[in-house]
């Protein structure tokens, strides 16, 4: 099925690899001083979903289909 972006897709979001995400949270839940802050996970490069969107169709495009 087609891929779906809703919005006009300029919207962006930085994203990290989950190990990364796991080894950030869990230094955070062990530090008294984290408790009851607000802290931004990912990465500092940003992506617009369409740009994401794009290369999802092109990574897909090149496998062999089932």
């Amino acid at each position: 099925e087609p891929l779906e972006v809703h919005g006009d897709g300029s919207q962006t979001r930085c994203f990290c690899h989950v190990a990364d995400t796991v080894r950030a949270l869990s230094s955070l839940i062990d530090s008294p001083i984290t408790s009851g802050e607000i802290y931004n996970v990912g990465s500092q490069q940003s992506i617009s979903i369409r740009d994401l969107a794009q290369r999802v169709i092109q990574r897909v495009a090149r496998r062999p289909c089932k």
